[in-house]
């Protein structure tokens, strides 16, 4: 076995944990803040068992977001819940590996978790924000399904690290 180089965490349920909604994910977080928990909800059904779907379903949740500000969302789930231990795991952790996340969830919570804990990148899904508002597209980095052949996480590891 090689030498560990860099720790690569988990958001959702791991470092953060929103509690009252499913998974514990900042997408729900989110949605819950934004005011469109309802329809989140919906949407969650009607794609999750689909996992061919994922990228569809981010491009949907982010529509639902067209228009909200962000620092009203932000107002409500900020600062982030840490999960029991995290901050003292990852002060533990520092300056001994390269530490970062790679989340299927929202980067307006991985780039602050991110920032809090000084760790050195953060790779999630991207909500688009245009004049601090929400525009409602989205580009998916992380697919939910497949994180562990998540092609830009290795090509960049290795440039990086």
């Amino acid at each position: 076995m090689g030498k560990l180089d860099a720790v690569i965490f988990d958001l959702d349920g791991t470092l953060v944990r929103y509690h009252g909604v499913d998974f514990e994910s900042s997408w729900g977080a989110v949605a819950v803040a934004a005011g469109v928990a309802d329809r989140s909800q919906q949407l969650l059904r009607r794609y999750f068992p689909r996992r061919e779907a994922y990228a569809e379903w981010v491009s949907e949740e982010a529509k639902l977001l067209a228009g909200i500000p962000v620092i009203q969302v932000a107002r409500k789930i900020f600062p982030p819940p840490y999960a029991h231990g995290v901050l003292e795991a990852v002060d533990a952790l520092h300056g001994r590996y390269a530490m970062g996340i790679l989340s299927s969830g929202v980067d307006l919570v991985a780039d602050r978790v991110a920032r809090d804990l000084r760790l050195s990148f953060a790779w999630a899904n991207r909500l688009v924000v245009v004049d601090g508002c929400f525009t409602g597209v989205s580009e998916m980095v992380v697919d939910l399904w497949f994180k562990l052949t998540f092609p830009t996480f290795h090509s960049s590891f290795q440039r990086n690290f």
